[in-house]
């Protein structure tokens, strides 16, 4: 889905990160990387169903 998911404030393309719990978990979320935007570095949860 790389490209198609922007930022709501910017209107940027938003990167798709991971981040791995203790137990060995993955978890993907979004992530904005525009520096002037008010959502930069919130981290939106990408759910299962997509």
């Amino acid at each position: 889905m790389r490209g198609f998911v922007t930022c709501g404030c910017c209107d940027t393309p938003l990167r798709s990160c991971y981040s791995t719990s203790n137990s060995g978990k993955r978890y993907a979320y979004y992530l904005c990387q525009t520096k002037d935007c008010d959502a930069y570095a919130s981290s939106l949860p990408i759910s299962a169903e997509q």
